[in-house]
């Protein structure tokens, strides 16, 4: 057991004691461009794949247009982003990809109006994943985090937790994925789509060899692993210290994954600094407890608590949150509105 797990484990015992009511160097670090619900088992809580019933014979009905909680921040956009997740993931079994694309990303939130940004052709091939040909699919946003945001304000990312129930040979799979979706403002201040920069990743099988690590952490029900996430620990892509940290933090309060490596921008958001998710060495935590993150702006929120243990444990690298915890020190930081709805864990290459 390394230092970490021992110590953060001691850690965790302390606080659920007393709450138990609930790149490189520099990395996603400041000076890059850079509350919807859910229980403990909101996301990632079934096996890819699992027949769960047989299709109803009755076209589902379409979803209602997603609408995230009042007091984001970028709420407009997390709205536009969350109704092109959705929409990618909703559709007829036998829809051509090209509609379901087109029709997901036509939308702005100014009714009726065309596109303010032209969208690249590349985006279907992106989207792929989510177009199972055949098959019956309905989508549901399980929360979209902001990834990134350009210095002059006018484009950012927002990574959409969302759950794909797809339909076909008599039985119901349930994929939950994080999508990238790009956007920038138009010409009017309205936000439009700009691309899609991540569908989630491909599907990787569950290895018979897990190391102890990686296998503690995919079967820790405190853990909300998105089947993003999930098929990044199966790829063997999670660093060690990342995946002990993880395991230390549910010892602290269950908690609710955003992304590892699939998911999150290669870069910094408009930097050429790879991203520590890139090289998996981060993780993006949108949920703590019962609470998104940016519910929970109280100094004794567990949000707060869970970022100020890591912090004390002085082995996290990189700790991004909406506090900054050493006063622009380095290994503790926040930025204008990007961290305010997750935390960032990292360690350095």
């Amino acid at each position: 057991m390394t230092g970490l797990s021992r110590r953060a484990l001691l850690a965790g015992a302390v606080a659920g004691a007393v709450v138990a009511c609930t790149g490189d160097v520099g990395g996603d670090g400041p000076g890059g461009d850079g509350p919807g619900r859910g229980g403990p088992g909101a996301e990632g809580g079934r096996r890819t794949g699992t027949p769960i019933r047989p299709p109803s014979a009755t076209p589902s009905p379409a979803p209602p247009p997603y609408q995230p909680a009042p007091g984001e921040a970028l709420l407009e956009a997390k709205r536009l982003a969350g109704r092109v997740a959705v929409a990618l993931t909703s559709y007829a079994a036998g829809e051509p990809a090209g509609a379901v694309v087109a029709r997901a990303l036509a939308p702005t939130l100014v009714p009726g109006s065309p596109p303010a940004v032209a969208v690249p052709a590349d985006v279907t091939a992106v989207a792929a994943p989510l177009l199972v040909p055949a098959a019956r699919s309905a989508g549901r946003v399980v929360y979209p985090q902001l990834g990134g945001e350009s210095s002059a304000q006018d484009r950012c990312a927002v990574l959409v937790v969302t759950e794909q129930r797809l339909l076909r040979d008599a039985a119901e799979e349930v994929v939950t994925r994080t999508i990238d979706v790009r956007l920038r403002l138009g010409p009017g201040g309205a936000w439009a789509v700009e691309g899609l920069a991540s569908a989630g990743g491909d599907p990787v099988a569950r290895p018979p060899d897990l190391p102890p690590a990686a296998a503690a952490v995919l079967d820790d029900p405190r853990i909300a692993l998105p089947d993003t996430a999930r098929w990044d620990v199966h790829a063997g892509r999670v660093d060690e210290r990342l995946l002990a940290a993880m395991r230390a933090m549910a010892g602290m309060f269950p908690y609710g994954v955003t992304c590892l490596v699939n998911g999150h921008p290669q870069r910094v958001f408009g930097t050429d600094r790879t991203s520590n998710h890139t090289g998996g060495r981060a993780v993006d935590v949108w949920r703590v407890g019962d609470l998104p993150v940016v519910a929970q702006p109280g100094p004794d929120s567990p949000a707060r608590r869970m970022q100020q243990a890591l912090f004390d444990l002085g082995e996290v690298q990189e700790l991004g949150g909406p506090w900054d915890l050493d006063g622009g020190g380095g290994r503790s930081f926040t930025d204008r509105i990007v961290h305010h709805d997750h935390l960032h864990v990292a360690f350095h290459g």
